[in-house]
Parts: structure tokens; C-alpha cells; sequence
């Protein structure tokens, strides 16, 4: 079979390759959008000739009835890329009633062009010149789409200008980035090169890792608005449901690191990289988008941008990405990727603050978080994200405080999340979380877990949370099938392997137990929740000198490690538990202690009676392994006592 000569179009300083669907201007490649390209195509092969408005819409819009402003608007935007004015006539001539037509001279040639686009987005105050050189009012402007979208605007005033709007015009010009890459996936792209796609089939790219953006700007405060960009990216892609994207969280490890070695270790199909530097009234932002196999760069993207009311801006400019997209994207889905949070500029950045702190997951960080949130709830009651973050911050463990304390506190922020926007899966993943771990209300649980997974099935946390869920009423097939999917969905998450680790620790499983927590401490020698686990996994093994090396490692004072060992050394492993009994009890007077550690520890020194008492203290603190009494090796010397069965029936477990 032959292959068909290229067909490319020369006309003064512009190139134009009708196979590759690109446009070329002294080498430098022009943004259009997929149906002003058409339009322009469509003058140029017809040059010389009046293309009536009719011919046109029906050649760009086959399949859809639009508009006449529609083709106005796609007019103005190919005037301005190409450098002229309505009244200059030297590529497009207006015919008053009847069309356009294309009056440059032009030439054609049969020589290829390089594969990958790199664009540079054109300023947004152009597109207003545009539209009311072309007598587009502002009724016309939330119609630029091009088949029938709306973009609804709230009115806003003008805001004075101040840097609060750099992060909202970074975050603006990233959703027309997660557009783009959502509308780049889904659909494969029918003409790849109109956006610049080059290598193998975009089918081919189901996962994704957004790395944190790197900030070119000399180390400030205000360092966290690359992590706080990535997490905004990664939140609105996970809604998109089919496209797998590596969470916050997984990715934070990676961000000085090259970005193919980060997708490699991430284990997913391409990563975003990408950069942001603020200059006066000015922020660019740079990003580019890479295959991970072979390390081809699939799209590249700069924005240089001045701003005055940053919502007009998003709102242009998202209007603009939007209409070249809409015939691959549902209503929902680009609802989803467009819509507005806050128009609060302040409340925003305090928001991605906390998210910052949030993801550092230390104690200290998560009250600076939470402080974050809440300064952020000041200034919008509305933002709905704040709510979330703020449960989030309670429902994650890390403070040191009982859960009777932070729980409530979580289910009441999840629930203000809520009332504000029901979709937000995370939110019904912490409520789910809640009614199990600390309400025992089972039916709300599941109730919560599936409301998440059917808005967001990609989220790996709700599989995680769900699998413990199904683990602590013995469905345990289910629970290894939500396990495994979580993993696949995350599988360098400390959490989630933790989660696994236990699932098999309960299952009574302790190799494969010992083998998830060692993975984990892979990721991090540190991981101090890892040490303590992969201990009690080798001692419910009878290997007992390698649970003290591994509890040691999870000890911070050198003090307390060489005591610890020393009744180890001297008393065997009875002495060993009645040290660390000991060393509970102190602890507990100065800071808040499990008191299921406690409980179990005693337990396994056969000394029911202080047993019981201590898991009576974690009955009342409803702590939240008491869903796993019933599955805890280190109680089975009390399952014949009648205390026991009466604590199950408490808890609303059965033996």
C-alpha cells in the first residue's frame, strides 16, 4: 500500500501541515484549538474562493448543530494567531453576508515536520480583544464552545491586585492542563498530532504520576504551591475515574528526583513534570508530559501569563480548552475538571497549605495543617475541600489523642464537606471510615465505602479502608480482592501496605505478614509503625529475638533501647514484655498510650484480670482495633473467659 503524500501548506512566515495537524510559524509552533485548526484548513484549501458561513460550520461541526458565534469566535482566535487584525484582510477577508475568504498567497510543499508540539499559550487578554473586535459580548463569551457548552461565571468584583492571585492563575492554567490530558487519555486522540502527541497509541497510557511542580523561585514560605498545584492536578484527574493517578502522598518522595526514575519506581504508564516561577505580576509555569517506557515526551506545555482578575482568566481560558474538547468529554467530566472550589483567592491558598502540611503526616504538621484548614473555612464557609481536609487531619491517626476526641471531630468536618458537595469521595471514604472504626455501625460503613468507590473507583484509600472493613467481618475473600486493588492502585503507599500487612497478620498468615511490612520498610527504614508491626508478626511466629530488634528500631530513646535489651538479655521474652508493660504505664501518664497495646501485652503474659481492665479502657475510648478483637492472636489465651464474648457483643462482633 502507498503511502499518501503529506499535504502541507506554506503562506508567508506560517507552515501549515494538514496530516500532522499543526501549525508552524518561523519554526515556532501556533496554538489552535482542534476546530480553529479546521477552520483554518478549510480556508486555505479552498483559497481564493468564498467559503460560505454554512459550508463551514457543517465542515467543522459534522455532527453537531452549533451556533453561527461559534464560527465567529474560531475567525477571531485564527486572526489573532495569525498576526492580523479584522480590518487588515491579508489572510482572512470577511464577505459581508455570505463568509470568509482566504486571500494570502500559498504554496504547497511535501517535507515533514518534527512529531512533538510544544505550545505556548496565548494571553488571555488577546481572547478579549477578539471577542469584542468580532462584537462577541459577554452573554456570547460563556458560549465559546464548539458545540453547545456553557461555562456558567458567577459575578465577581474587581479584585485589587496582589500576589494571592498568583496561585489562582497557576492554578487556572493547570486546569486547562488536566483538561488537556484528560481529553489527550480518554479518547486516544483521533488526530494526535492536533496537540501535539508523538509515539505510540495514547491508549496505551492508563496510570499516571503528577510529580510536585519545582518552584525556580529562590526557597520561601511559600514553597508548598508546587506540592499544593500537584495535589489540585491529581484530585481533578482521579475524578475522571478510568485513568489511574498515583495519590499525593505516593508521589511526594519523588519530587527532587529525575522523572522517569520517579515513573519507573511508581510504576505507572507516564509522569507529569513540571515547573512554576513567579516574576512580578507574572507566573509561568512550564510542564511536559512523559512516557515512562522509553521516555518519549508526549506533550509539552509553557504558560507565561500577566493577570488583572485572575477569574476572568481562568474562565477564558478554560472556555477555550474546553471547546476543543467537548466532543470526548461528558458534561459531568468537564463539569468535574473545571468547576470552581472557592472564588476566595486567600481561602484557596490556605487550603493548599494544609494539604502541604497534611501530607508531611507528622504530628506537628498535621496541627499546622489543621490550623490551615480552618483559617481557610474562616474566609469561605463555602470550600467544601477545607471541610475535607480537616477531617481528614482528625480521622488519620497521627495526633496523639484518643479517638473520642478526634473522631467526632472528623465525622462533624465530613459531614460540613458534604452538605457543601456530595461528590467528594473522600469525604464519604472518612465517614466509612468512622462508622467502622470508632461507631461499629456496620451498615453505615458499607453504605459509605460503596457511595465513595462509585465516585471515585480509582481512589486507593477507600479500597484500603474498605478491605479492613470486610477483613473485621471475616468476609475475607472480598477483603484480599479490595487489598490487591488497592495495592495495584498504590502499591508504593506505606499506608496501604501496612493495611495488607495486618490483613495478614490477622488471617494468622505471618509469613506473608512479615513480607508486607518488610516491603513498607523498604520505602522507609524509618517507618516506625512498620517496626512495631513486622515485631509482633515475628512474635507471634516464636521468633522472638528478631521482634526485639525490630521493636528496638521503632524505639527513639537510646535510654529505653538499652533497658529494653537488657531485660531481653537477662529475663528472656517474659521479662522483655513486662519492661515494655512498664515503659506503657510511664508513657501514658505524660501522653496518650493504646490502650489495646497495653491490653495484649498483658494478655500475652497470661495475666487476664490487668488484660481485661486495659481492654475495657480501649472499649470505652472505642479504639479502633476493637473491630479486631475476635481476630487478635495475642488474645486467644482469653476467648474462653465470658468477659470476652461479652466485649464482642459490645462491639457488635461475633466469635
Amino acid at each position: 500500500m502507498t503511502q499518501a503524500t503529506p499535504r502541507i501548506y506554506e503562506f508567508d512566515a506560517f507552515r501549515l501541515d494538514a496530516v500532522k495537524r499543526l501549525l508552524w510559524r518561523e519554526g515556532e509552533p501556533v496554538p489552535l484549538t482542534s476546530k480553529s485548526f479546521e477552520t483554518l484548513l478549510a480556508l486555505v484549501e479552498g483559497r481564493g474562493e468564498i467559503l460560505d458561513k454554512d459550508a463551514l460550520l457543517s465542515r467543522v461541526w459534522p455532527d453537531a448543530i452549533v451556533e453561527e458565534k461559534n464560527l465567529t469566535i474560531n475567525i477571531s482566535a485564527l486572526r489573532k494567531a495569525l498576526g492580523e487584525s479584522p480590518q487588515e484582510h491579508r489572510y482572512i477577508l470577511t464577505v459581508p453576508g455570505r463568509g470568509y475568504r482566504f486571500v494570502a498567497e500559498v504554496r504547497e510543499v511535501t517535507d515533514g515536520e518534527p512529531e512533538l508540539m510544544v505550545r505556548q499559550s496565548a494571553r488571555v487578554s488577546v481572547v478579549e480583544e477578539e471577542w469584542e473586535s468580532e462584537g462577541v459580548g459577554e452573554g456570547e463569551r460563556k458560549k465559546m464552545d464548539d458545540t453547545t457548552l456553557t461555562l456558567p461565571r458567577s459575578p465577581a468584583p474587581p479584585l485589587p491586585l496582589s500576589h494571592s492571585y498568583k496561585v489562582w492563575l497557576a492554578v487556572a492554567l493547570l486546569a486547562v492542563l488536566v483538561i488537556g490530558i484528560a481529553f489527550w487519555w480518554k479518547e486516544g486522540i483521533r488526530n494526535e498530532s492536533a496537540i501535539g502527541l508523538a509515539g505510540g497509541p495514547p491508549s496505551a497510557i492508563k496510570s499516571l504520576a503528577v510529580l510536585p511542580f519545582k518552584s525556580l523561585n529562590p526557597p520561601s514560605s511559600e514553597d508548598y504551591l508546587g506540592v499544593g498545584l500537584a495535589d489540585v492536578t491529581i484530585t481533578r484527574l482521579s475524578n475522571l475515574n478510568q485513568l489511574i493517578v498515583r495519590p499525593t502522598s505516593s508521589v511526594l518522595p519523588f519530587a527532587a528526583q529525575d522523572p522517569l526514575q520517579a515513573g519507573q519506581l511508581l510504576k505507572v504508564d507516564a509522569v507529569l513534570d513540571g515547573s512554576l516561577q513567579q516574576a512580578g505580576d507574572r507566573v509561568r509555569v512550564t510542564v511536559r508530559l512523559l512516557r515512562v517506557s522509553d521516555g518519549t515526551p508526549l506533550w509539552a506545555e509553557k504558560f507565561d501569563e500577566p493577570f488583572t482578575d485572575i477569574l476572568a482568566v481562568e474562565d477564558a481560558i478554560s472556555a477555550r480548552v474546553a471547546s476543543a474538547l467537548t466532543h470526548s468529554l461528558t458534561g459531568e467530566q468537564r463539569r468535574q475538571l473545571a468547576k470552581h472550589y472557592t472564588e476566595n483567592t486567600e481561602a484557596w491558598q490556605l487550603y493548599l497549605k494544609g494539604r502541604y502540611f497534611w501530607n508531611k503526616r507528622s504530628p506537628a504538621a498535621i496541627r499546622q495543617g489543621i490550623g490551615c484548614f480552618e483559617q481557610a473555612i474562616a474566609g469561605d464557609p463555602r470550600l467544601a475541600l477545607a471541610f475535607s481536609g480537616l477531617a481528614d487531619s482528625y480521622v488519620a491517626g497521627i495526633l496523639p489523642l484518643p479517638q473520642t476526641e478526634t473522631m467526632p471531630k472528623a465525622k462533624a468536618a465530613a459531614l460540613e464537606a458534604l452538605a457543601r458537595d456530595d461528590s467528594l469521595a473522600e469525604a464519604h471514604a472518612t465517614l466509612g471510615k468512622i462508622a467502622h472504626l470508632y461507631e461499629w455501625n456496620w451498615a453505615s460503613a458499607e453504605r459509605e465505602f460503596q457511595r465513595s468507590l462509585a465516585l471515585n473507583p480509582n481512589y486507593p484509600t477507600t479500597h484500603q479502608w474498605y478491605a479492613e472493613y470486610l477483613l473485621s467481618l471475616n468476609r475475607i475473600a472480598e477483603a484480599r480482592q479490595e487489598m490487591k486493588r488497592a495495592l495495584e492502585l498504590d502499591p508504593l503507599s506505606l499506608a496501604i501496605k501496612l493495611t495488607a500487612g495486618r490483613q495478614a497478620y490477622y488471617t494468622r498468615q505471618y509469613d506473608q505478614a512479615i513480607a508486607q511490612f518488610r516491603q513498607a520498610l523498604e520505602l522507609d527504614p524509618s517507618f516506625t509503625l512498620g517496626h512495631r508491626w513486622l515485631s509482633l508478626a515475628y512474635e507471634l511466629k516464636g521468633q522472638y529475638a528478631e521482634a526485639v530488634e525490630e521493636n528496638l528500631k521503632a524505639t527513639a530513646s537510646p535510654e529505653k533501647q538499652a533497658a529494653l535489651r537488657g531485660a531481653w538479655e537477662t529475663t528472656g521474652w517474659p521479662g522483655y514484655l513486662r519492661k515494655t508493660v512498664e515503659y506503657g504505664l510511664a508513657e501514658a501518664r505524660q501522653t496518650y498510650i493504646s490502650p489495646f497495646y497495653i491490653a495484649a501485652t498483658y494478655a500475652s503474659l497470661g495475666e487476664p484480670e490487668r488484660a481485661f481492665e486495659w481492654f475495657e479502657k480501649a472499649y470505652q475510648e472505642r479504639y479502633q482495633f476493637m473491630v479486631h478483637l475476635h481476630q487478635e492472636p495475642r488474645a486467644d489465651s482469653l476467648r474462653s473467659d465470658p468477659r470476652f464474648a461479652d466485649l464482642l457483643r459490645r462491639v457488635g462482633l461475633t466469635q
